[in-house]
């Protein structure tokens, strides 16, 4: 036992300062192996030390590299603090435009790129989480009106001169696609229509989604049109990835009751989805912003292409799922 602690902490001392140090050398495939190796053997370490690690690799705009860093600290049961989410949001979001909005699947740009997008209730939050995720102040439009948001939304991520010479690992560009808050009551009849209508659409046909967000308050779970939306997910090609997110933690001490997870559980499983992951969220306190990007790097880091499907969440480097 002795020799396994002894072990353990030569480790710890080794595989972090191996890592930094082939990042400084340049051997980017040797400095991911030693961080894949620390997340097998979950080795031991500090937040400090991850922290550097994390900040290295953004130095050198190495998204998989960042993640690769995550991954380690996950399986040390290392917790992210603050300086972990910034220097995450900064190696993945180097810039940020608004493109187009549209109202139906002729409207859509046209330019190809990986896509993902976020669809919840309204007043849900959802505006709110995509600022925070991306770590900027006002990318999103966020409102006390709820059903602002009447159209697809398309932001570019890294696009134009951001994303020129971007190299292996590094973060392409990518869409945002910020979608119609469903369930206002305000909206007619004729217009909810449309707007469900149009989710289908996207959903079966856009070959460039690679990731959907579905968004629930997290002091509610799903109500209303969100379990229509959970079994409309059901029919979302392999290609894509369909996740909840619980929003609105910071409301009960940044967790959610025991009775909204059964009740989204449940709701999930009637739908025919209960594989989705849930991640808990809360933009005023960050909390899950690390855990966002786990899945929003299914985009980031795509480079399938021409409309192709996307490489499978292995190819990527994404094997487990958010708890």
């Amino acid at each position: 036992e002795e020799r396994a602690q002894l072990v353990a902490e030569a480790q710890a001392a080794l595989y972090p300062s191996l890592a930094s140090a082939l990042f400084r050398a340049g051997a980017r495939r040797r400095a991911l192996a030693a961080l894949e190796d620390m997340a097998r053997g979950r080795v031991a370490i500090s937040i400090d030390a991850a922290n550097r690690l994390i900040r290295a690799a953004q130095r050198r705009r190495d998204l998989r590299a960042v993640f690769a860093v995550l991954d380690a600290m996950t399986a040390a049961r290392v917790a992210p603090n603050d300086d972990t989410y910034e220097a995450v949001a900064n190696a993945a979001v180097r810039s940020v435009e608004f493109v187009t909005g549209a109202v139906s699947m002729e409207t859509l740009p046209r330019k190809w790129l990986p896509e993902a997008a976020f669809i919840g209730r309204s007043n849900v939050g959802k505006s709110s989480l995509v600022n925070m995720v991306c770590n900027r102040k006002a990318l999103a439009y966020t409102s006390k009106r709820p059903g602002k948001t009447q159209q697809l939304n398309f932001f570019e991520v890294n696009g134009g001169a951001a994303a020129a010479g971007a190299g292996d690992g590094e973060a392409h560009a990518f869409y945002l696609v910020d979608m119609p808050g469903h369930g206002y009551a305000k909206v007619s009849e004729q217009l909810r229509t449309s707007w469900q209508d149009l989710l289908k659409q996207y959903v079966a046909q856009r070959r460039s989604l690679r990731v959907l967000f579905h968004l629930l308050d997290g002091r509610h779970g799903p109500v209303g049109h969100d379990k229509a939306i959970m079994k409309e997910m059901a029919r979302l090609p392999s290609y894509a990835r369909y996740v909840i997110v619980l929003t609105k933690a910071d409301k009960q001490d940044n967790t959610v009751s025991a009775g909204v997870m059964a009740a989204t559980i449940t709701a999930l499983r009637e739908a025919g989805v209960e594989n989705a992951p849930v991640v808990i969220t809360s933009a005023e306190t960050k909390l899950g912003r690390d855990a966002m990007w786990r899945y929003l790097r299914l985009a980031a880091l795509d480079r399938s292409g021409g409309g192709r499907a996307a490489a499978t969440p292995a190819e990527h480097g994404y094997g487990k799922e958010v708890e």
